[in-house]
């Protein structure tokens, strides 16, 4: 029997109109039939977005925490430890308004009742947070070194796994939805030196599918994935890319002595994904590690005989890539290289239609890559298929007169 078992759900991005809320009730009553010692959501539950949608909000809403903290009370019995990280997207979208940004965390802890960050113990673990405290999630170095004493203070009782929960990432995983990078340098090289440390964070809209969500680098760090695209609902979004669209998935933690084991689950399909990710701390403290950038992921080929189409459209190529594989191993990316005659090569890497499949979607026949047209002469392309963790195989290959 697991020591600790516990919830996470992250993202989900329920606006005051109640976009969202659909697949937060139905998050909430798949984790409801399992054993919870905790629940946790590491941000961007709600999303404060005027409506109908404009690029900034410019008012702090109330009536997305009436209806999230009513649904949540009512999945999950009394006792049940609720742990909250605040997202950006708990502020106003787009608005670093200093008066504004304090009214939407006083909101927050009035409806909430939650501090900004935290340290609490369940049933002998302990789990660390920090929130964020502005939509640009600006690094705080004072409530980082708060935060590393906590941290510290929890490795020093035990020898288990430790849990650290955010919003945004560290360095190593930070990519282009953030201006900058929720956590320092300075605290993202204390965390590499601790290796019993788990870092479970949000806002990256991860599909779970992606092993690269998970990944070692002196402690291990878990890119939550998203639960709800709730403010893409509206028809003049200009947020989210639409690979996300309808995409509902989230996390359950079991942990037995230094043991850790975490499912994705794919809430659409009410079902666990294949392959849960197994860490064991007393194997990480002393230098094994199961899920580094160099760890060994297929990577799958194309099937004999598929070729591209190639045309001209404008000022781009349109290159048609037949997505027929020799395995049923993921093809995350394609990585595209276009060379023109003089021989320079612009480099393209695109999202396949990967991230449909946990809707229940097969891949399309045919994936259209619009990449850029040189200006004239003959032109090589080659399209090479890849795995979450870029690694290729072999190119299909094409020419064109331009």
């Amino acid at each position: 029997m697991s020591d600790l078992c516990f919830s996470v759900l992250s993202d989900v991005h329920v606006t005051a109109a109640g976009a969202g809320r659909d697949d937060l009730k139905r998050a909430l009553a798949y984790h409801a039939r399992l054993r919870n010692d905790a629940v946790v959501f590491t941000g961007d539950i709600l999303y404060q977005l005027d409506e109908p949608p404009a690029p900034v909000c410019h008012a702090v809403y109330t009536e997305n925490y009436d209806a999230v903290t009513a649904d949540v009370d009512a999945a999950f019995p009394s006792g049940t430890k609720q742990i909250w990280v605040m997202g950006n997207h708990e502020y106003p979208q787009q608005n670093t308004d200093r008066g504004l940004t304090r009214k939407a965390f006083a909101v927050w802890r009035q409806k909430l009742g939650r501090p900004l960050d935290g340290h609490t113990v369940v049933n002998g673990y302990h789990f660390i947070w920090l929130g964020a405290s502005s939509w640009d999630m600006t690094p705080d170095p004072a409530r980082e070194a708060r935060a590393r004493r906590e941290i510290e203070s929890a490795l020093a009782d035990g020898n288990g796994p430790v849990f650290f929960l955010s919003h945004g990432a560290h360095p190593a995983e930070c990519r282009d939805l953030s201006p900058t990078c929720y956590i320092s340098p300075e605290f993202y090289a204390f965390m590499r030196t601790q290796p019993r440390l788990i870092h479970l964070f949000g806002h990256y809209h991860t599909v779970a599918h992606d092993d690269s969500s998970i990944r070692q680098d002196g402690f291990t760090s878990v890119s939550c994935p998203i639960c709800s695209v709730g403010y893409a609902c509206f028809h003049a979004s200009q947020w989210q890319d639409p690979l996300f669209f309808g995409i509902s998935q989230s996390l359950y933690v079991r942990v037995e002595g230094t043991r850790v084991r975490i499912d994705r689950i794919d809430l659409h399909g009410g079902k666990v994904l294949p392959d849960s990710w197994e860490i064991d701390v007393a194997q990480t403290a002393v230098g094994v590690w199961a899920y580094t950038d160099d760890r060994s992921l297929p990577v799958n080929e194309f099937s004999p005989g598929t070729e591209l189409r190639v045309r001209s459209e404008d000022d781009r190529l349109v290159v048609l890539v037949p997505q027929r594989f020799e395995t049923e191993s993921p093809v995350c990316y394609y990585r595209a290289e276009v060379t023109d005659a003089a021989g320079q090569t612009t480099v393209t890497v695109k999202p396949s239609d990967f991230a449909y499949l946990p809707q229940g979607k097969p891949l399309s026949d045919v994936w259209t890559l619009r990449l850029p047209r040189p200006a004239h002469g003959r032109c090589t392309i080659r399209v090479f298929p890849e795995n979450c963790l870029h690694r290729s195989g072999r190119p299909l290959i094409a020419d064109l007169n331009i």
